[in-house]
């Protein structure tokens, strides 16, 4: 489902929330707000469940730059932002080789690797290794061993428009039926799982026999 296709589903819900009459046609604003109601769509979801769903994440291919620290090479790259639950779970899926076969091994701090540098018997052979910071909110990681120039990172974006790779005219959108839900019920400002009318209530007693329909 792409990006337009749920807009289209909050073009015709019930107006709620951030949506008024003056603005459901407005496509760019209601495209901002699928986007920046993303990452508490996928906390909420997260703290209910402790689940992450595999259709969250985008790939991504960083662009090699080689660099030099000291008399130790290693290579940079940029990234972009990705979502962070707590301390214990972020938006990081696979990193590694494209055919998905090598992945990489995480470096936790530049003081773990201090100590790697100052062996290097530690980072001979066919392994890479990563470092991943954030540099005064622009995000970046440093390859290590062996180094290579094209690899693939799978991450969960802070937010889909900022995500390079994405192009949300024709890809789909990184969500399944559940996250999608949930963004529409941030914007809306109800549960829209389910949007019930009514049928007349046509029997001619005193019960209420109106009959609730799912839309």
């Amino acid at each position: 489902m792409t990006i337009n296709e749920i807009y289209l589903q909050i073009l015709s819900s019930p107006l709620g929330g951030n949506v008024t009459a003056d603005n459901r046609t407005d496509a760019p604003y209601i495209y901002s707000l699928i986007n920046t109601s993303f990452a508490q769509a996928v906390r909420n979801i997260y703290g209910a469940t402790k689940k992450i769903s595999p259709q969250w994440y985008l790939p991504y291919y960083p662009e090699y730059e080689i660099l030099s620290q000291d008399d130790y090479c290693f290579a940079r790259f940029t990234m972009p932002n990705y979502i962070e639950f707590d301390s214990a779970m972020d938006g990081l899926g696979y990193i590694g080789s494209i055919r998905m076969n090598n992945a990489f091994i995480p470096i936790t701090s530049r003081v773990y690797l201090s100590d790697m540098l100052s062996d290097k018997t530690r980072l001979t052979g066919d392994l890479t290794y990563m470092l991943i910071e954030n540099n005064g909110g622009s995000m970046g990681v440093e390859l290590y061993g062996k180094i290579v120039k094209n690899f693939k990172m799978m991450l969960i974006p802070a937010n889909p428009a900022e995500f390079p790779a994405f192009n949300q005219d024709i890809d789909n959108y990184p969500a399944d039926s559940g996250l999608i839900n949930e963004i529409k019920k941030i914007i809306l400002g109800v549960d829209v799982q389910y949007i019930w009318k009514t049928r007349p209530d046509n029997v001619s007693n005193s019960k209420d026999e109106t009959i609730p329909i799912a839309k």
